[in-house]
C-alpha cells in the first residue's frame, strides 16, 4: 500500500478553506493532448462534470462534495509531488450530451491533468467515450455499470449495480416473509439491479409476484396499486432519488404497507426524509460505505469532511473521495502524471481506501468493494447497518413502520 494513502489517514480534522472550483458552462473544443501540459511548478488540475442541476442533482452535489473535500484535504497535506491541487468543475445538468461536451473541453481546452467521472451510468458512458479517445484515466465512482466495452481507460470505480441490494431477499426470507415485488427504473442501472434482486430472491426461496420497469418521472400510482393487488410481502425498488420518493408516496396513497420495504440510493440523503416524512422510517437501502466501517482513513475522513462541509458525508461523497485517494496513491507510487503510467499502476496495484479494497479486473471494473444494507430507524432519524452480520449495528426491524 502506498505511503501516500497511509498518510491521508492522519489529516488534520479542522479544515477551513474551500477547493478551487470553476463553475462556468461547457463547450466543445479543439483536439488536445492526453499528456499533462501544466507547469511543473503550477497546480495539478483535476477536472470533472457534476450534476449540480437536473434530476440527478441531489446525489450529484453529494458526489462533488467528496471530490472537493479530497482536493482540500490533500492540499492541506502538501498536494501531489509537492504541488497544490486545483479542481475545475462544470455543471452537466444531468445531461449526457453536456457531460460529453464538458469532458471534451476539460481535456482539449483546459488541459487538465486528471479527470473524475460524472454521476450516473448514462453520463459516465458519454464521458468515458471522450476519456477513451484521448487516453485519459477516468475513475468513475458513480456508475455501477461497465462504461465502455473494451476500454481500460473508463473505469467503473464502485460496486456493481447487480450487487446493490445484495442480502435484501435473504433478510426478507429470514424475517419469515414469502413474496416479493421488484421494480426498476427503465435504464441499464435499473435493469441490472433488478436482475440481481430477482436472482437472489430465487436463491432465497421467495416468490416474485410482480415486476415492472418504469420511466423516471412516473408517479408510480399504478405500480403501487398492482403491488397492493398482489399482496406482496416485500418490495424492492432499484431507483434513484426522485423515483424513490415517488414510490414511497404512491404506496402510501394506495394505503398499502409492505412488510419489508427496500429502496436503492434515495434514503441515503436527508432530503429523502424531508420529502416523505415518517414514511422513511423502516426503509432498507444500500450503501458502499458507512462512518462506522474500519476502513483505511475512514474515521479521519468523517471528521475532516464534517469540519470542511458542516455536515456528515454520505456514501456518494465517500465514493468520490476514494477515487481521488486512489489517484493520489498512483501518482505517489509512480512519481508521475503520465496517463499510461498511472493506468498501468492502477491495474497492477491493490489500494486500501475509505470504502474498502480498490482492485481492478482486466475489463475495467472495481471488484474489491462490497455493498452493505442499512435501515432507517429511530423514527427516521438514524441509519443503522443491518447487513451483513459482521458490520451490523442493529437488527432489522419489521414490519415496515412508515406511516
Amino acid at each position: 500500500m502506498s505511503a501516500y494513502v497511509k498518510g491521508l489517514a492522519y489529516l488534520a480534522a479542522v479544515l477551513a478553506a474551500s477547493a478551487v472550483v470553476a463553475g462556468c458552462g461547457a463547450g466543445s473544443g479543439s483536439t488536445g493532448s492526453a499528456s499533462a501540459t501544466s507547469s511543473d511548478k503550477g497546480p495539478i488540475v483535476i477536472g470533472m462534470s457534476a450534476s449540480k442541476s437536473g434530476p440527478y442533482s441531489v446525489d450529484g452535489v453529494a458526489s462533488l462534495e467528496g471530490v472537493e473535500y479530497a482536493v482540500h484535504a490533500m492540499n492541506q497535506s502538501g498536494g501531489w509531488l509537492g504541488r497544490k491541487l486545483e479542481l475545475k468543475v462544470y455543471d452537466d445538468q444531468s445531461d449526457p450530451t453536456k457531460a460529453q461536451q464538458i469532458y471534451q473541453r476539460l481535456i482539449t481546452q483546459d488541459h487538465v491533468d486528471f479527470i473524475i467521472g460524472p454521476y450516473a451510468p448514462d453520463l459516465a458512458a458519454a464521458a468515458g467515450a471522450v476519456a477513451t479517445r484521448y487516453k485519459y484515466v477516468m475513475l468513475d465512482p458513480e456508475t455501477a455499470l461497465p462504461i465502455i466495452s473494451g476500454s481500460k481507460w473508463a473505469i467503473m470505480d464502485e460496486p456493481a449495480a447487480k450487487q446493490n441490494l445484495d442480502g435484501y431477499p435473504e433478510i426478507v426470507a429470514n424475517e419469515g416473509y414469502k413474496t416479493l415485488a421488484i421494480l426498476g427504473v427503465n435504464n441499464a442501472y435499473g435493469d441490472e439491479c433488478a436482475a440481481g434482486v430477482k436472482e437472489e430472491a430465487q436463491q432465497a426461496g421467495l416468490k416474485v409476484v410482480y415486476t415492472t420497469s418504469y420511466a423516471p418521472d412516473d408517479a408510480l400510482n399504478s405500480a403501487a396499486e398492482a403491488i397492493k393487488a398482489r399482496g406482496a410481502d416485500a418490495v424492492a425498488s432499484c431507483s434513484f432519488f426522485s423515483d424513490g420518493v415517488a414510490l414511497t408516496r404512491a404506496l402510501d396513497r394506495a394505503n398499502y404497507k409492505p412488510k419489508v420495504f427496500g429502496l436503492t440510493i434515495a434514503p441515503s440523503k436527508p432530503e429523502f426524509a424531508e420529502a416523505v416524512g415518517n414514511l422513511a422510517s423502516g426503509v432498507i437501502s444500500n450503501t458502499s460505505w458507512a462512518p462506522s466501517l474500519k476502513t483505511e482513513g475512514n474515521a479521519e475522513f468523517v471528521q475532516g469532511f464534517k469540519a470542511f462541509k458542516g455536515h456528515a458525508p454520505d456514501y456518494h461523497a465517500a465514493n468520490n473521495y476514494q477515487s481521488v485517494q486512489v489517484l493520489a496513491a498512483a501518482v505517489d507510487d509512480t512519481q508521475s502524471l503520465d496517463q499510461q503510467k498511472i493506468l498501468d499502476k492502477l491495474y497492477s496495484t491493490t489500494y486500501e481506501t475509505v470504502i474498502g479494497t480498490f482492485k481492478l479486473s482486466p475489463d475495467a471494473l472495481a471488484v474489491g468493494f462490497k455493498e452493505y444494507l442499512y435501515q432507517v430507524q429511530a423514527d427516521g432519524k438514524e441509519q443503522k447497518l443491518v447487513y451483513p452480520d459482521d458490520v451490523a449495528e442493529a437488527k432489522v426491524a419489521t414490519p415496515y413502520g412508515g406511516s
